[in-house]
């Protein structure tokens, strides 16, 4: 009985064990490169870390800032990502925090004008399906994205980010 209690947990791995992707509108603003890492899988659960990379305008979509600067925002958000489902279709859930770093962080958060830094902590999650081509590593996934400001202020941005990448 114990064998077989344990065994989902040995099993052999079945999931490829690195993904790289674009994403739009995603947890890392208007578009992002994203890398996940398979970290165990068991118990029909397939369990990834996520960092991502990616730069966006300031919120009010302008091309320079006062100042005249380039205007731009780094975002880079790490997740951990569990995945489940058929084999061509799984749904994904997971959390993290993200650090931000540029001029619209300065320009916009209350937190960064007291200390003048120019970055800003947030907490990001996902909730979407992800969508693989038959006898492809190909695949294209639609999530909820939310991030969540921490500063002084609570700020709630929602996006619902569209990717596409290749897993090996």
């Amino acid at each position: 009985m114990l064998v077989l209690i344990y065994y989902p947990l040995v099993a052999q791995t079945t999931a490829l064990k690195n993904v790289v992707y674009l994403e739009g509108l995603g947890n890392n603003g208007v578009y992002s490169f994203n890398y996940e890492k398979l970290v165990a899988e068991g118990l029909g659960f397939t369990n990834y870390i996520r960092i991502g990379f990616g730069v966006t305008r300031s919120l009010d979509w302008s091309y320079l800032s006062p100042s005249g600067s380039s205007n731009l925002q780094y975002n880079v958000p790490l997740m951990f990502v569990a995945e489940n489902g058929l084999k061509k279709i799984k749904f994904e859930w997971g959390f993290g925090p993200a650090i931000a770093y540029g001029e619209p962080v300065r320009r916009t958060n209350i937190v960064s004008k007291i200390n003048s830094n120019d970055y800003d902590f947030a907490v990001t999650g996902t909730l979407g399906i992800r969508y693989t081509f038959s006898k492809t590593p190909i695949f294209l996934k639609v999530a909820y994205t939310p991030i969540y400001d921490i500063g002084p202020k609570f700020l709630l941005w929602t996006w619902i980010g569209l990717g596409a990448g290749y897993a090996f």
